[in-house]
Order: C-alpha cells, then sequence, then structure tokens
C-alpha cells in the first residue's frame, strides 16, 4: 500500500516533538525553573537585610553635641563648667572635646569677635577610681560669630587617647564678655570601631554563601554546555570566597591584611563586574563565548579599574584610621575612581541596551537577569562611592564599603546558583520524560510495512465488532 493509500484508510499517525533551539533548550537554572520569583524574593531579603544593618550601625568615628544654657548675664563674667564622659573603651582610642558659644537669637546678627579666657583641668578615672589629673595653663583666644550665624568659632578643650580609663571629666573656668551670649554648646568625638567587627562578621558569613552557591554549581557543572560561563562562575565565586580576608581575623592590625582587605574586594568586584558585562554579550551575539579580543580589551580594562578601586578604599580607610574630627574631604583617588565609575555606568547602559535590542529573545530569563544585575550593581556601586561622598552622607561609617560588598557578593552568589544546571522538581520531571522517550530515528519506511500495520489496524477493528 501507498503512503497516500494510508491517508486514504483514516489511518492516524503518532504525533512527534522534535529538539528545537534557543532558550527552551539551555540547561541553566534560570531558564528552566518554576521558581525562580521565591529565590529572587530570597536574593533581595538578603541584599535588605545587610543594607539595613549597615546603615543602622554606628559611625566609626561618632560625634555627639550637647547644648547647655545659661541665666542671662551682663558684662565680664566667670563661669565654671563641668563636662564628664563616661563609659569609654579602649576600642573609642581617644575622645576629642571642642566648645563654641551659642548668642541670642535677633532680627540682626552682624559678624563680631569676642576674646575669651579659659583654664581647665583634667579627671581620669577608672571604676569610680581616680587614676590621674591634668591641668591646663590659661588660653586666650578671639571667638568669631560670621554673620547671620548663633554659632561662633570653636575653641579646643581636650584631647586624649584612651588607655586604661572609662571615664573623664573636665573642670572648666570661662570669662568673657557674655552679656549677649545664651549658652554653650559642646560637641565630641571619639572612634568606634564595634560596626567594624560587625562588617567583617557579615563578609564571612556572605563568603558562606557565596561558597554554598559554588558547591551547588560545581556538583551540577557540564562543560560541554557553555564552557565559558561556567568557568567563569568558579573564578567569581573562588574570589568571593577569598574577598572576605579571612586572614584580617586573626591579623586585623597587620599593615599587609589591611592591604589584602582592599586587594582582594578589588580583585572580586573586577571578576564579578566583567562577568555580569561578558553575559550580556554572549546575549547580545547570542554565542556561547565572547571574541578573544574583547575579552582582552576589556580585561585589561577592568585590571586598571580594580587598581584604583583598591587604592581608593585603602586611602579612604587610612584616612578614617588616622582622623580626630569629621571632614568633608574628598582624597585624589577618590575623585579619579568616581570619574572611572561614570565612564563605567556609560558602558553598561550601552551594553544593556545592545544585549535587548540585539538578542532577538534569545535566552529572555537570562537577559533580563543579567540586565538587572548590572544596573542594580551599578546604582549600589553609585550610591556608596559617588554620591555619599558628594553629599558627606555616612562617609565616617562602614555603610559605603558594606553596601558595595552586601551587592555584590550577595548578587554573584545568587549568579552562580541561577547558572547552575540542575533543576527543581517540576521540570526534572519534564527531564526525565525526555530521556525516557529516546531519540527520534527517522527510518525510510517502505510499502509492505505499510501494509502490515495496515492489516493489523484492521486485525484489531474486527476484534473490537466481535465483543459488541
Amino acid at each position: 500500500m501507498k503512503l497516500d493509500n494510508a491517508f486514504e484508510a483514516g489511518q492516524e499517525f503518532q504525533e512527534v516533538e522534535l529538539a528545537g533551539v534557543g532558550s527552551g533548550n539551555s540547561p541553566f537554572y534560570i531558564e528552566n525553573s518554576t521558581k525562580i520569583t521565591s529565590t529572587i524574593v530570597l536574593f533581595l531579603s538578603f541584599i535588605v537585610m545587610h543594607l539595613f544593618a549597615a546603615w543602622s550601625s554606628p559611625d566609626l568615628l561618632s560625634v555627639k553635641q550637647e547644648y547647655f544654657p545659661f541665666n542671662k548675664t551682663e558684662g565680664n563674667v566667670t563661669v565654671d563648667l563641668d563636662i564628664t564622659l563616661s563609659a569609654l573603651t579602649n576600642s573609642h582610642k581617644f575622645v576629642d572635646v571642642n566648645g563654641s558659644l551659642i548668642r541670642n537669637k535677633t532680627d540682626s546678627q552682624p559678624e563680631i569677635h569676642l576674646p575669651i579666657e579659659y583654664t581647665s583641668r583634667t579627671i581620669f578615672s577608672k571604676n569610680n577610681t581616680v587614676l590621674n589629673t591634668a591641668n591646663s595653663e590659661k588660653v586666650s583666644q578671639t571667638l568669631t560669630f560670621q554673620s547671620g550665624q548663633q554659632s561662633s568659632s570653636e575653641f579646643h578643650v581636650t584631647h586624649d587617647d584612651i588607655v586604661n580609663f572609662d571615664t573623664l571629666e573636665v573642670k572648666m573656668s570661662l570669662t568673657s564678655n557674655l552679656t549677649s551670649i545664651a549658652g554653650f554648646a559642646f560637641n565630641w568625638s571619639f572612634a568606634n570601631f564595634s560596626s567594624a567587627k560587625y562588617s567583617r562578621a557579615a563578609r564571612i558569613l556572605m563568603s558562606f554563601l557565596i561558597g554554598y552557591m559554588l558547591v551547588i554549581f560545581t556538583s551540577y557543572m557540564n562543560l560541554e554546555t557553555e564552557a565559558f560561563t561556567q568557568i567563569f562562575c568558579i573564578i567569581v565565586g573562588v574570589a568571593g570566597v577569598c574577598s572576605s580576608n579571612p586572614i584580617a581575623l586573626i591579623l586585623p592590625a597587620a599593615k599587609g591584611a589591611r592591604i589584602s582587605d582592599h586587594v582582594l574586594m578589588a580583585a572580586f568586584l573586577v571578576a564579578f563586574r566583567m562577568f555580569l558585562l561578558m553575559q550580556l554579550e554572549l546575549m547580545r551575539t547570542r554565542s556561547s563565548s565572547p571574541k578573544l579580543i574583547l575579552t582582552v580589551i576589556v580585561s585589561l580594562a577592568f585590571a586598571f579599574y580594580g587598581t584604583l578601586n583598591a587604592a581608593a578604599t585603602y586611602d579612604r580607610a587610612n584616612h578614617i584610621m588616622s582622623s580626630q574630627s569629621v571632614s568633608n574631604l574628598i582624597l585624589p583617588t577618590e575623585k579619579i575612581l568616581m570619574e572611572v565609575h561614570f565612564v563605567y555606568a556609560i558602558v553598561v547602559f550601552v551594553w544593556c541596551i545592545l544585549a535587548y535590542v540585539q538578542s532577538k529573545g534569545y535566552s529572555n530569563r537570562r537577559m533580563w537577569l543579567f540586565i538587572f544585575m548590572n544596573l542594580f550593581n551599578l546604582f549600589t556601586t553609585i550610591i556608596a562611592e559617588v554620591i555619599c561622598p558628594l553629599t558627606d552622607y555616612k562617609r565616617y561609617s562602614i555603610f559605603p564599603s558594606m553596601t558595595i560588598a552586601a551587592s555584590h557578593v550577595t548578587s554573584a552568589a545568587f549568579c552562580i546558583f541561577f547558572m547552575h544546571q540542575g533543576d527543581d522538581p517540576d521540570y526534572g520531571q519534564i527531564d526525565a520524560g525526555l530521556e525516557a522517550s529516546g531519540s527520534l530515528d527517522v527510518e525510510q519506511m517502505s510499502e509492505n510495512d505499510l501494509d502490515d500495520e495496515n492489516d493489523d489496524g484492521g486485525l484489531e477493528e474486527e476484534e473490537e465488532e466481535e465483543e459488541e
């Protein structure tokens, strides 16, 4: 029987599904899983938790201020002041106290210069026991009230390194014409590195997270599919684990440990940022690996970027460690880094647009994941290392460095997880069904084969009629 006769006889042919190409055939979790939403919610939860803790942590250089009003006086008078700072610890390192005068608020506040004289006596105590005292000589100084300002320029009260005392008391006598003065304002600053300890612990925890994701990734690794992406994932994961710098836990004060802290973090940032851009390039070109010349050029550019990043963050950390008071100084390396961030932002935006336009639906989920990761980490970088310095917001805290570490390390951990070749139960069952079905083997069919199948069908029909 010919093939046409088979159709005329009404014989039905079994439908078969041929394997296609494109994102539906991707082996990665991001393209196949049905649980992407819950994974993204978990990712955002980690980010929010770390950023909130960094934002609410105390500053590395804390500055406090207190205002003390006093009764109206006329002419030159001497005022006795008693200032007590307690609950001090050696971790505060130092305490620096300065004062200023606050004049009465009036409609007209011209610039004036007010001479003062003062002496002070400092008492150091521990557990309510006096350890030492220090007397200062009489100091003469002229304070300036700028036009329209209520507060005068500052006068120095005391600066002491904290060594085995927990209470500092300053007894001060100040003489001046206080006719138009409403009170005194005192501000004191001290180091507080308790938040730095949290930062170290948080980075260790994040390294465990990325290490865990790396274990999952390697257990499903198959270099026969997209070897470039999978090897790059391993590089990013190892760099992320090392970025926590476990050496600094053992030797926190060693200069080499402090330098390696910034070098290792910069190396991780270079690897991860380059990984994100290269993924956009793979989506744009719909290929499994980028061109060699492009990879070399991007690697050299990011090597410069990472070197500058390490230098700028190291300079900032040294500046904070040596500062005795808060200032809005932007260091030279930080200025250069801001300019490079601006160039990096342009590159990221352009690459995201090109990937979206030229990918033409290739690996759609994966493309949107890496567009989001690029823009999100660019946003946190701009916040931490451009906006914070320019606005002088939380510059003497762990917030900028923790924003960078939390966003990038956590993003890297989840990117590695998204790119593993495992599955969840839903599409795991689909994979099992595909394996059981075997591969499609198409062979030429002869007329005798068709006749045999048609005869079999006739027998089945006769049997059904007999049963009826």
